[in-house]
């Protein structure tokens, strides 16, 4: 039992690193190089995480939930955080509905989580502003 949750322990951490490897490259991205790197990271996130920042602008809530509910609340807000770093840099086909998705995964943090995240309420400030 004791080597499974270190199992699980380790691919959270595995991932929590991934994620923020992966926000640390958006963030250091400026608006030329975005364009030609988004693909990638676009693959990556699949391929780790079985989520793309696409679909944030596609799903409806109830298909978003379904897509949240096997990730951990860290990774759930690392992808908050990617997502809000790639509608600054970029104009997502459906601004409003990906706004409204990343309010959505805010909102399911802020009830699931016991920990208040001043950078959170920054990004659901800016992102309130869009709508």
């Amino acid at each position: 039992m004791q080597q499974e949750k270190d199992y699980l322990q380790r691919d959270i951490e595995r991932i929590s690193f991934f994620l923020k490897i992966l926000l640390r490259k958006v963030a250091g991205l400026n608006n030329e190089d975005f364009q030609p790197q988004y693909s990638q990271l676009e693959k990556n996130l699949q391929e780790q995480v079985d989520f793309s920042i696409q679909e944030l602008s596609q799903l409806d809530e109830v298909e978003l939930k379904g897509k949240l509910a096997p990730l951990h609340l860290a990774h759930i807000d690392k992808l908050v955080e990617i997502a809000f770093e790639i509608l600054k840099k970029s104009n997502p086909e459906n601004k409003k509905k990906f706004c409204t998705n990343i309010l959505f995964m805010i909102e399911q943090l802020n009830e699931e989580s016991d920990t208040l995240s001043l950078q959170r309420i920054q990004i659901k400030e800016e992102l309130e502003k869009h709508l």
